[in-house]
């Protein structure tokens, strides 16, 4: 046993030395004798011998395989100390340079954080896919008219794009936004949304229920016994989490219905839907110019998207044929996929802070391009010494980057560390800005980005010092010491004015957003909603099954809130202005022949004097209009001079073409009210048409009642509140400012404003930060000289203004570049911008002027700091 290590040695030395036959025939010799001993012949030793070690030439090749094996382990042994002692003394040197450490770490901090937070968003957004098996087959449809406009779907031509359309597995509609409505199951009543979706639904997404089952076409026709599928928060929070959905069941729209399945927790579609019960095959809408559902569909996995598109757009125009224009107004489909659809609108802002956050990362690369190259100035002796006692090239280039890997590991995690705090910040300016369903952490693919933006950074900027120091002879760097440039030339205003042209960029951008968003909140809506309480209510079906008993509830609660105090008139809408979408179609005009469009409102009487909308000609809804009365209708100025611009409308009779029970009914004008912008304050106001909530109550069982009031609006929070529960027991009611609602309205502006402010705030800080940092570099490297000048009578003052000049100068370059870069890139701004040009006067006057004042000041301080040196001391500093 004792020969085995020291004939392993002897084969390693040996195998080395390529003396390997000689080491055969002694290995050989070694194995035969051993043999003889255990009583083997001498020729059957050596056979057996050379049996089991098999020819020279096999043995040969394994002897030098374990050599080779042997030096690559011990070189990567010596590479790992190698690494190590670099890292050691790597921390060390940065340690010794405590300032510039924390300068560099928490710039490259700053530039990494905003990238990850943006990236994050982008990410949430953009990039990740919907929680659904095959997701990119998943699209969303639209019909388009001959305007272009996007519209929903109408009933009748889903039908026919079922049974025609063969590029999908299935379609299905869903309804268009949300409606809350009272549901009863748990131990009280709650408003939830409520999402009637087709039978094929579920088999549309492929996600299949976490308890029970979900439904299918079998349980969408007409007669089948009510069931529904609720979601996992819907199944927790209000129904208790039962552990068997045996005997479960709730009630809502009239009917009650068995809960058969539970949705698992990430599936969420439509969003914020609480409960899915199947709509049906046949809709009460039969007019092709209905547009009332929205549409969803999987593609087949055969069948390329394109091909889908085309089809679907012959389609259309086949069924426009088939129908005429008159009765079809749909000329084409838009098909696209689900997650674009989610993260419609949203590609412009989010690219905008992606450019802004990159402008912040280069401006912190200029910062540390500047600290690096001062660092390695200063660092010439160090590379000489150690150039003179034998350090090769490689050595110190490997040193010098080493440094900057510590750098870049520290300042990626300070950097992810404020990523988090950027994303907090966002989500807190308002979660409705980014599209429903955003899901913004920061993943393994956040982390990873952010991880290669840090080392990309610090090496790019890092190579470059390092190499120089490495290949310079070690004469040459002894010679010079640290009295190199005198700081100057080029370089330093070079990264200066880089500074200032990327902050540039980002003020101008963020002063043109700002003044937009200014003007943005200065429109006049139409109505005010200042003191203005809205309280949305879901009247339950078992409670108030029919027209009569909603429109009396509704004229009960109008009058006992009106007598409360604190309350000075009360209203109510099916869809509030600025908050909620609107329901429009065809209408016919008495006496002209061709059909009308118009937007159609249901409002409680007391609306308009609510929300302060002047009537124009006329009167409002009043206590005349009963729900036994003749109908009556009230017009906006949009549609009563597009219908009779040269008289008056009032008297003359109008009627909606929708499929509702009201379709014959004559509506007689009484009133003209001015335009209010209803979608958006940025909307053009369309004709309206508004209709008494008292009399057609059919729409009205789901209204938000607006209240004004003589204070402040949460102060009669609670009495509303009582009031409700009094006069409309089992309804839940939830109470909301107005003006908080109306404010959701500019959020997704608001969101980028606020992220591209906080973006140039830092730009602004680094640059100054930079600027003063290459001043007082360069001061520093002139303290002799400066000295000298004051010790023989120069003017501090004059010294000063040198010092300034030589900055102001890069500042102005950089400015002039800037403004350039400025005038292209904000043009991209434009579809965000209202009554602002991207050429804006003032804009592009106030940033240059900030940014001068600023480089002013960050080159005053270390200036005047060397003019008040003690002359000796400045004499003394080399």
């Amino acid at each position: 046993m004792g020969r085995e290590p020291r004939r392993s040695r002897r084969i390693h030395r040996l195998s080395v030395q390529d003396d390997v036959d000689r080491e055969l025939d002694h290995h050989l010799g070694l194995r035969a004798r051993e043999l003889r001993e255990r009583g083997w012949g001498e020729s059957e030793s050596r056979a057996e011998a050379a049996r089991l070690f098999g020819d020279r030439s096999t043995v040969a090749a394994a002897c030098r395989e374990e050599a080779r094996l042997l030096r690559r382990r011990r070189d990567r042994a010596s590479t790992l100390r190698a690494w190590a002692k670099d890292l050691q003394l790597a921390a060390r040197s940065l340690a010794r340079t405590p300032g510039f450490t924390l300068l560099a770490v928490v710039t490259l901090a700053l530039g990494i954080g905003a990238n990850t937070a943006v990236f994050s968003v982008l990410s949430g957004v953009l990039l990740r896919q919907p929680p659904y098996p095959d997701p990119e087959r998943l699209v969303v449809l639209r019909e388009v008219n001959d305007a272009g406009r996007e519209l929903a779907v109408a009933r009748p031509n889903l039908e026919d794009w079922k049974r025609l359309a063969g590029s999908f597995e299935a379609l299905a509609a869903l309804p268009v936004g949300s409606s809350r409505t009272t549901v009863f199951g748990g131990t009280e009543p709650v408003r939830s949304t409520v999402s009637m979706v087709d039978g094929e639904f579920f088999g549309i997404m492929g996600v299949a229920a976490d308890r029970g089952r979900t439904f299918g076409p079998d349980d969408s026709h007409p007669g089948a016994a009510p069931v529904v599928v609720v979601s996992h928060g819907f199944w927790r929070d209000v129904l208790g989490a039962p552990a068997s959905l045996d005997g479960v069941a709730i009630r809502g729209l009239g009917l009650t219905a068995d809960v058969v399945g539970v949705m698992p927790p990430q599936f969420d579609y439509p969003y914020g839907t609480d409960v899915w019960a199947p709509r049906g095959l046949l809709d009460d809408t039969t007019a092709r110019d209905a547009h009332n559902l929205a549409v969803v569909g999987r593609v087949r996995s055969d069948v390329p998207l394109a091909e889908a598109r085309g089809e679907m757009s012959a389609l259309a125009a086949r069924l426009r044929a088939e129908y005429g224009p008159e009765a079809n107004d749909a000329v084409d489909v838009a098909v696209r996929p689900l997650r674009e659809e989610r993260a419609r609108g949203s590609s412009r802002p989010l690219a905008l802070l992606m450019g802004a956050a990159a402008l912040v990362l280069l401006i912190a690369c200029a910062n540390l391009a500047g600290a690096l190259l001062a660092r390695g100035t200063h660092r010439v002796r160090e590379a000489a010494v150690r150039a003179a006692l034998g350090g090769g090239r490689a050595r110190i280039a490997r040193y010098l980057l080493t440094e900057n890997v510590l750098l870049a590991v520290a300042g990626g995690a300070l950097g992810v560390l404020a990523g988090a705090l950027l994303i907090r910040l966002v989500l807190g300016i308002d979660p409705t800005a980014l599209p429903a369903g955003t899901l913004v952490e920061l993943d393994r693919g956040v982390l990873g980005f952010a991880l290669v933006l840090a080392l990309t950074t610090t090496l790019l900027f890092g190579v470059g010092p390092a190499l120089r120091l490495s290949r310079t002879p070690p004469a040459t760097l002894l010679r010079s010491g640290d009295r190199g440039s005198s700081g100057r030339g080029g370089p330093w205003r070079l990264l200066i004015g880089a500074e200032v042209a990327l902050a540039l960029v980002l003020l101008v951008g963020t002063g043109l957003l700002l003044r937009s968003f200014v003007r943005i909140t200065a429109v006049d809506p139409g109505f005010d909603t200042s003191d203005v309480l809205t309280a949305a209510l879901s009247l339950p079906a078992e409670a108030y099954p029919d027209e009569a008993r909603v429109s009396a509830v509704l004229r009960d609660l109008k009058r006992e809130l009106e007598g409360r105090a604190g309350v000075v008139r009360v209203g109510g809408a099916h869809e509030l202005p600025l908050a909620t979408g609107g329901i429009d179609g065809a209408m016919e005009v008495e006496g002209r022949p061709e059909y009308g469009y118009s937007e159609y409102r249901v409002v409680l009487p007391g609306y308009f004097e609510a929300l302060d909308i002047p009537v124009l000609e006329g009167r409002a809804f009043d206590a005349r209009d009963r729900y036994d009365a003749p109908h009556v209708a009230v017009v906006n100025r949009s549609l009563a001079q597009e219908y009779w611009p040269e008289a008056s409308p009032i008297g003359r009779r109008i009627r909606g073409t929708t499929n509702d029970r009201y379709i014959h009914d004559w509506l007689t004008v009484v009133g003209v009210v001015e335009d209010i912008r209803h979608a958006s304050v940025l909307a053009t106001p369309q004709p309206e048409l508004y209709v008494n909530a008292i009399q057609r109550p059919n729409r009205a069982s789901v209204i938000t009642l607006v209240i004004e009031t003589s204070g402040p609006a949460a102060a009669v929070a609670p009495l509303v509140r009582e009031t409700i529960a009094r006069v409309a027991p089992e309804t839940p009611v939830e109470l909301t400012p107005y003006a908080d609602i109306a404010a959701r309205d500019t959020a997704d502006r608001r969101f980028v404003l606020v992220v591209i402010s906080v973006f140039a705030a830092i730009a602004l800080l680094l640059s100054g930060v930079g600027i003063y940092g290459v001043v007082a570099y360069t001061v520093g490297r002139r303290t002799r000289e400066l000295g000298i000048r004051v010790a023989l009578g120069g003017d501090p003052g004059r010294v000063v203004r040198a010092v300034q000049s030589r900055t102001l100068v890069g500042a102005g370059a950089g400015i002039v570049v800037g403004a350039l870069a400025a005038l292209l890139l904000t043009r991209l701004l434009r579809g965000l911008l209202y009554d602002v040009q991207p050429l804006d006067l003032p804009t592009f006057l106030a940033a240059p002027v900030v940014l001068l004042g600023a480089a002013w000041l960050a080159s005053w301080l270390p200036a005047r700091r060397i003019t008040r040196m003690d002359p000796l001391d400045a004499l003394r500093s080399e």
